[in-house]
């Protein structure tokens, strides 16, 4: 669906260094400000089609690292050679619960994606932004609080290991005229938050800030691996009340982030051999934990769903919303051939319902759901015809 009809559609329904080395080498590189947003190199384009990079988009489409991301929010991704071996590594950041920033990294060796470790780093007035000095083994983030300034160095050697951070402290200094004056105090850390020898001076300071070059990260849509093996649908079976002698299949739809519970849920459905919903819920897909929108087995409520076009005709619903225009052909034109493909397909004026756009649009959705979980867990479905698809509640008849 091109851009223009996609909002067109929600229109219509919502209305650096070792210890041992000098610090010299990290104020080496070229000190003029340097940007790659806009650079043609390699470097800074999302996955691109080197073997690595091909390894990792697979890595992530798979939901091979959901486990690693489970509980963070605002994921995204970054390829760049950090380590000067000549092949990029994948780095993932996301927001934890107490608001740091972690990284995680990733390199590609013998054919396979393996874990590099991690870090984690509270970042104050920032997003998470990670610099590189141009042909250094180092990265840098960076942490501010009030009047101090701190910057963690880093490398990339079979894990990731912090060498020293430098800091810039604002005083307030009272001269020999008894006005106040600004000055700065710098000072070089080692990991174990020990003073190090090793000193830094405003000039040095300054150089290093100004061969900081960013790494760009860019969005990705977290993946797991909803496949579920028949062990974890007899679970889930078990978890929602379904019993043991009905043939189930189970439907489940992309991760999304629950702010609330630090971490990433996907809704999920069980039905029968007639495509009946059983039971579903939003659930954690690593521990299969129920967490919202639970709704177990109910014998009177499947039964209601044999007379699916009685139940709609005044009912509030849920629907999975594919289409809106102004044309009343044009859309029973798009429900035909949605119904064509095999979906429940129907035709709904917004002015109608009570939570759909005041102003009058012919919308289709996919089909008519009783829970938000069980719309939820169709969604992927019906995103296969229409990849904007979305869930949204009716609200009270009103026609």
């Amino acid at each position: 669906m091109k851009i223009k009809e996609k909002y067109l559609l929600m229109a219509a329904v919502m209305g650096i260094c070792t210890a041992g080395i000098s610090l010299n080498c990290v104020w080496a590189a070229d000190a003029s400000q340097q940007t790659v947003e806009s650079s043609d190199s390699d470097e800074y384009l999302e996955l691109g089609d080197s073997e690595e990079e091909q390894a990792y988009r697979k890595f992530l489409e798979n939901g091979e690292n959901f486990s690693d991301v489970e509980d963070l929010g605002t994921v995204m991704c970054a390829a760049y050679d950090i380590n000067n071996d000549k092949t990029k590594e994948l780095i993932v950041r996301g927001m934890d619960s107490d608001n740091a920033y972690r990284y995680l990294f990733y390199r590609y060796e013998d054919g396979e994606v393996k874990s590099d470790g991690s870090m984690t780093n509270w970042q104050n007035g920032g997003e998470g932004e990670m610099y590189y000095i141009p042909d250094k083994n180092v990265f840098v983030v960076y942490m501010r609080l009030a009047d101090h300034k701190e910057y963690k160095i880093y490398q990339l050697k079979d894990t990731v290991e912090q060498r020293i951070s430098i800091h810039r402290q604002s005083l307030d200094v009272q001269g020999a005229d008894g006005k106040y004056h600004r000055e700065y105090a710098y000072s070089v850390e080692k990991p174990d938050k020990n003073e190090s020898t090793k000193t830094i001076t405003e000039k040095e300071w300054n150089k290093f800030e100004s061969a900081l070059v960013e790494i760009p990260f860019y969005d990705y849509t977290v993946k797991a691996d909803t496949q579920f093996s028949e062990e974890q649908i007899a679970a889930l079976k078990k978890s929602l009340g379904v019993p043991d002698e009905i043939i189930v299949s189970c439907e489940a739809g992309e991760p999304f982030y629950w702010e609330a519970g630090g971490r990433w849920l996907v809704s999920m459905g069980l039905y029968d051999e007639n495509g009946i919903f059983l039971a579903g819920a939003e659930i954690d897909p690593d521990t299969l934990e129920l967490e919202r929108e639970i709704a177990p087995y109910n014998v009177d409520a499947i039964a209601g769903q044999n007379e699916p076009a009685q139940q709609s005709a005044t009912t509030p619903f849920y629907g999975i919303w594919c289409y809106g225009g102004k044309s009343e052909e044009d859309a029973d034109a798009y429900a035909q051939s949605m119904r064509s493909s095999g979906y429940d397909a129907q035709v709904f004026v917004t002015t109608d319902w009570s939570n759909l756009n005041p102003e009058k649009f012919y919308v289709v959705t996919a089909g008519i759901y009783q829970s938000e979980s069980e719309a939820n867990a169709a969604l992927a479905s019906a995103q296969n015809f229409c990849v904007d698809a979305y869930v949204k509640y009716s609200g009270d008849f009103q026609g």
